[in-house]
């Protein structure tokens, strides 16, 4: 009966995933996200921004005065909290948005504090990356300007 109990238990163990595992399922669904945000950006002619902020991140939309408000007119773009330790670590602009020489508030904001992901309608996608994940477990996010967004093991 005892061995039993501990079997049950490691097979328990290993279907719980790591956070490597967990990590490349935040990743994977963001990347998703992302991909439809630069699309939708284009689609629909307005500024769109992803906001990672910690254990979050977040899709915003800036109002008439220029300040950053939740998107709220679609439920996969609202704020999403990852699970257990994970993190988003700083997001890193490899190569800045392209605001065409009309950069506006919400294209400056990505390049100016590294803070916002910002999709700017008729404009080059900015080339970025991030990590999520705990100390000892992460994944990047790598975007390239076509607005393809790829999930890659960090070593």
């Amino acid at each position: 009966m005892v061995i039993f109990a501990i079997a049950a238990g490691l097979v328990t163990l290993r279907m719980l995933p790591d956070d490597r595992e967990r990590a490349r399922r935040e990743a994977d669904s963001a990347a998703v996200l992302l991909e439809r945000a630069a699309d939708e950006a284009e689609r629909t002619g307005r500024v769109i921004a992803w906001h990672p902020d910690g254990a979050s991140a977040r899709f915003e939309v800036p109002d008439p005065d220029g300040k950053w408000i939740p998107l709220a007119d679609d439920p996969d773009f609202g704020q999403r909290a990852l699970s257990g330790e994970l993190a988003w670590s700083a997001l890193h602009f490899v190569q800045p948005p392209d605001t065409g020489g009309g950069a506006t508030d919400a294209g400056s904001d990505a390049t100016a504090s590294g803070t916002r992901l910002v999709f700017l309608p008729g404009q080059t996608v900015p080339v970025f990356d991030i990590r999520v994940g705990t100390a000892g477990a992460q994944v990047l996010l790598r975007g390239d300007a076509l607005g393809h967004v790829s999930v890659e093991a960090v070593p």
